[in-house]
């Protein structure tokens, strides 16, 4: 395990004020193509950039669990709910999923490692409307050496 710093600053604030943020998303998507961004960092998201669920959402449709990176937007959307594929559109209702919080990471991580001058801001996934425990969900971000160009934040 790593130990690596937690920061209590605003996400969307934090230095560098261009990094990428980190979105944690489900996979699912509305009638209207459109991925459901209701609450936490998600809506605030959607809020800020009002293409993103519909962006996101095309690619939940096509890609499902891939990382989904918008340069223009600067976000990053890792899933942490699974797609519910009888109700795509309720996929957001389902708890964060500890193996697939751990591939996300993973392929945050890959990212990173690839793509150094790319600065990141990442909450700590799963542990806000996921359900999952802030202790197990830091030893989820502990089970990887973060290069300096990522950081996580609580909130």
């Amino acid at each position: 395990m790593v130990d690596i710093a937690i920061f209590n600053d605003d996400i969307w604030d934090a230095e560098p004020i261009d990094g990428f943020v980190v979105i944690p998303t489900n996979i699912g998507w509305k009638s209207n193509g459109e991925n459901v961004m209701g609450v936490g960092l998600a809506k605030q998201a959607a809020e800020r950039f009002p293409e993103l669920p519909k962006l996101y959402g095309r690619w939940c449709k096509e890609k499902n669990r891939k990382l989904y990176l918008n340069e223009s937007l600067r976000v990053i959307c890792l899933p942490t709910k699974d797609l519910n594929e009888e109700q795509p559109h309720l996929s957001w209702q389902n708890r964060s999923d500890p193996r697939l919080v751990i591939c996300s990471y993973l392929k945050l991580f890959r990212f990173a490692n690839e793509c150094k001058d790319k600065y990141i801001k990442c909450p700590i996934l799963g542990i806000d409307k996921g359900n999952i425990s802030k202790k197990d969900a830091i030893e989820y971000v502990e089970q990887f050496d973060w290069p300096r160009n990522v950081k996580f934040f609580d909130k």
